[in-house]
């Protein structure tokens, strides 16, 4: 059966006819700004590419580095302090990055 035969008018009643009987619910999404301890390695061969990941600190243990997640702090991370929060915000200001630690999301400076 060819595309040209198949008439998607009844499709697209059907999918508003579901839309109406069965609204989808939107949840607030809430940002957790976290930092997360992981290896020099993984600092340099993945993190350190992506501008999302914010380097904090390093120390023996390994490279700090903070970025945003939604809703819940994944167990293997930490809330940033408020210093940290101002390093990070700093960042991401530097490279006109949005969200920002001190703004609010959806907002972006004009």
């Amino acid at each position: 059966m060819s595309l040209e035969k198949i008439d998607f008018s009844k499709y697209i009643k059907e999918g508003l006819e579901m839309a109406k009987n069965n609204p989808i619910k939107i949840k607030p999404i809430c940002a957790k700004w976290v930092k997360k301890l992981i290896s020099v390695k993984e600092w340099m061969n993945h993190h350190s590419q992506y501008s999302s990941y914010c380097f904090l600190s390093k120390d023996k243990e390994g490279v700090w580095v903070s970025f945003v997640v939604a809703n819940t702090i994944p167990r293997d991370c930490l809330e940033l302090t408020d210093e940290e929060c101002l390093q990070t915000d700093d960042y991401r200001k530097a490279y006109n990055l949005y969200p920002r630690p001190l703004t609010d999301l959806g907002e972006k400076a004009t």
